[in-house]
């Protein structure tokens, strides 16, 4: 990494992916990070807490020498390579077969219930 103003560009636009992708945002890349946790894979979590501790660090001079470049380069290239792969129609459309098919169930299993209750009362 060549300085400060390049880990915040990069935390800004990981940020923004973060964003557009997945839909969660916060005041820093550190609260977005936060808040996608669960839907990043597992081996990227620990890349996303460097990148996070990275960014905050990333604003002191004197921290900002004690970052790890080639392995910090890795996880934003990392990050910012799942984060493009995502398709956010097939999200969108998975979250919504996701809730349709909970209410089909409920109604197959209230219809169901019902018919019970009607054979137990004697009216089929």
């Amino acid at each position: 990494m060549t300085g400060d103003t390049e880990i915040t560009r990069r935390a800004e636009a990981l940020k923004l992916l973060l964003k557009e992708r997945l839909g969660v945002g916060g005041r820093d890349l550190a609260v977005a990070l936060r808040r996608a946790r669960w839907r990043l894979p597992r081996r990227l979590r620990g890349q996303a807490d460097m990148v996070a501790s990275a960014a905050r660090m990333g604003a002191n001079p004197k921290l900002a020498r004690r970052l790890n470049g080639p392995a910090l380069d890795a996880a934003f290239r990392d990050l910012r390579g799942y984060l493009k792969g995502i398709d956010v129609g097939e999200v969108r459309k998975d979250r919504i077969l996701g809730w349709l098919s909970v209410i089909v169930f409920d109604l197959i299993l209230i219809a169901g219930a019902f018919v019970l209750w009607l054979w137990w009362r004697g009216y089929v």
